[in-house]
């Protein structure tokens, strides 16, 4: 979390500062808790996660919780639950414990976080599709009515699939028309938020739809069929994407009703004052033009694991207007790295790693970028920018630089004051930057 936001407990409610403004709706503290271990293991690929007693189920109903530290490090987590586990104690992963500071007795507050709920998903309206916008009711199914508040970004949860977005809270726009807890998503918003089919099931999802099952008179097809079980839970036998249509529907329609989902969107605790500075990244994107793409984290290959570089779909690189080894920017929230970029090297290589990712909507990060940038689930998406700032630089070398010095050398120029000179090639300059990337700003999707 950024130094800039700090987290102060008064009370019942633990304060998000930043300089002079302040929040105390957001975070509720619920208990506080001593930390009895420091060694579980990460499940699902989820590095966040915390066990605590079942007594405490109650007040978390999507087993999403925010853990804080007295020193002011808070950190959001997955919930599992132990009944030889007492009320008063939490068990963390190495890497939480690491995140919050965190050592064997100390005091730890578990919060709850306030979060407006959506069970309703509706199609995206197409004026709406080409921007990335999210469209909410008024109201969330509870009645509370959508306020960002002083945050720059908004999340979008998916508690059943794991899968969550980000958003800037000026691309969420409120529809008065639509009725209460309804939302508009488009085709790729739904996609990254797990398409309503988890790709693993806990055991409490599990018992949740073999009960429902048992309950319902015809249900639309055998859910649990479609899952195997694994380590840590129920994996999904195929993708969802390589599931006949009919079969899919029947899949997403029996999950529905046994799961009943519902997407929770809400603040981004270190976007709270925060206001977007870009800079001389501005004059850069000026001339090269930006492109942008929203994919899901995933693991890359064995060996890259140790390099600072992504992986991307061939196509994706098209649509960003990038070139092997050309250098992109990752962001997740409200963190950021410039790393170079490569192509996967087909699905089934993909496979080898991950579990049902699908190329085109996956980057592959390795694990000490996902630390850099927080990433502690690969259910999360995150944006992919080409850098323009480095496109301009690689184009002055390769283009600009030579275009100039040609011009340089005619001798129109040695019979010219040097101020003179001096002041046309300064004119010049901006307009060879733009005419040489005219190819660099059409390679956008």
């Amino acid at each position: 979390m950024p130094c800039e936001v700090t987290l102060i407990q008064e009370g019942d409610a633990l304060c998000v500062c930043r300089k002079k403004r302040r929040d105390d709706a957001v975070l509720q503290v619920q208990r506080t808790l001593r930390c009895a271990d420091t060694r579980l293991l990460p499940q699902d690929a989820c590095l966040n996660l915390a066990v605590v007693s079942p007594a405490l189920r109650a007040l978390f109903e999507d087993d999403l919780a925010f853990l804080a530290a007295p020193g002011g490090a808070g950190e959001d987590v997955r919930l599992r639950y132990d009944a030889a586990l007492a009320e008063t104690d939490v068990r963390l992963t190495r890497y939480l414990a690491r995140r919050l500071g965190a050592g064997p007795e100390d005091a730890l507050l578990l919060c709850t976080r306030a979060a407006f709920r959506y069970p309703a998903v509706r199609l995206q309206r197409l004026e709406e599709i080409r921007g990335d916008t999210v469209v909410l009711a008024p109201c969330d199914s509870r009645g509370a009515r959508y306020d960002s508040g002083a945050f720059r970004l908004m999340e979008i949860v998916c508690p059943e699939t794991g899968g969550r977005i980000y958003l800037k809270s000026d691309h969420i726009r409120v529809d008065e028309t639509l009725p209460a807890g309804a939302v508009r998503l488009n085709k790729k918003q739904r996609a990254l938020l797990g398409d309503g089919v988890p790709t693993r099931l806990t055991a409490q999802q599990h018992a949740r739809i073999e009960a429902w099952q048992a309950a319902a008179e015809e249900a639309p097809c055998d859910a649990l069929a479609y899952y195997e079980a694994d380590g840590d839970g129920w994996a999904l036998r195929v993708p969802v994407r390589e599931l006949p249509f009919a079969g899919r529907r029947s899949l997403q329609e029996a999950l529905r009703a046994a799961l009943q989902p519902q997407l929770l969107v809400r603040p981004v605790i270190a976007s709270f004052g925060v206001r977007e500075r870009r800079g001389a990244r501005a004059l850069a994107d000026f001339f090269v033009g930006r492109s942008t793409l929203s994919l899901t984290c995933c693991r890359p290959y064995e060996n890259d694991e140790n390099a600072c570089l992504v992986r991307l779909s061939a196509e994706n690189m098209k649509r960003l207007g990038v070139e092997e080894m050309d250098q992109v920017i990752v962001q997740h929230a409200e963190r950021r790295v410039r790393c170079r970029v490569l192509a996967f090297c087909g699905q089934e290589s993909l496979r080898s790693t991950n579990l049902h990712a699908p190329e085109e909507l996956s980057v592959g990060i390795p694990a000490h970028l996902r630390g850099e940038l927080g990433l502690t689930d690969l259910h999360t998406a995150v944006k992919v920018d080409r850098d323009t700032v480095f496109l301009l630089k690689k184009s002055v070398n390769e283009q600009v630089v030579p275009v100039l010095l040609a011009l340089l050398s005619l001798s129109f120029f040695e019979r010219l004051p040097w101020w003179l000179t001096v002041g046309i090639v300064v004119l010049l300059l901006p307009v060879l930057f733009y005419l040489n990337l005219s190819a660099r700003r059409s390679m956008r999707g």
